[in-house]
Order: structure tokens, then C-alpha cells, then sequence
């Protein structure tokens, strides 16, 4: 079940968010909700990382590198 929210705007968000639907050929909705599953998605992924990052540091002594964390997720 869908549920509708009301939210402001500055007007140039809005105009561009108008631009953007038309170029696309979408509602303004769906550029909102795609913009905020992409923002929750990197909060989600930020909150995973630092708990990994914490939970290394003290298990292994020292924090690992992005590089080691992208491995360890692989």
C-alpha cells in the first residue's frame, strides 16, 4: 500500500526536479522515491561500514582499509 506524503520545495528544486521527469518521461515521484531508496541505501550502507570498522578495531587492534572491508564483503 502506497502512501502519500507532502513535502517544500525551494523553487529551483523544484524546477529541476520537473526538468528531470520531463527528460525522462516519469512523474515527479518517481525520481523522489528512486532518490530516496539511493539515499537510505548509502545511509544503510555507512552504518554497516563504521560497525565493521569499530568491531575491527577491536578484534584485530587496527582498522581496516576500505580495500579490506570491500574484500571481506566480496
Amino acid at each position: 500500500m502506497r502512501t502519500t506524503i507532502t513535502i517544500s520545495l525551494p523553487p529551483e528544486t523544484k524546477e529541476d526536479l520537473e526538468e528531470l521527469a520531463s527528460r525522462r518521461s516519469v512523474n515527479r515521484s518517481v525520481i523522489i522515491r528512486e532518490a530516496l531508496a539511493e539515499y537510505l541505501f548509502r545511509l544503510r550502507f555507512r552504518q554497516l561500514r563504521e560497525r565493521m570498522l569499530q568491531e575491527a578495531a577491536t578484534t584485530a587492534g587496527q582498522p581496516l582499509t576500505d580495500e579490506d572491508v570491500f574484500e571481506a564483503q566480496s
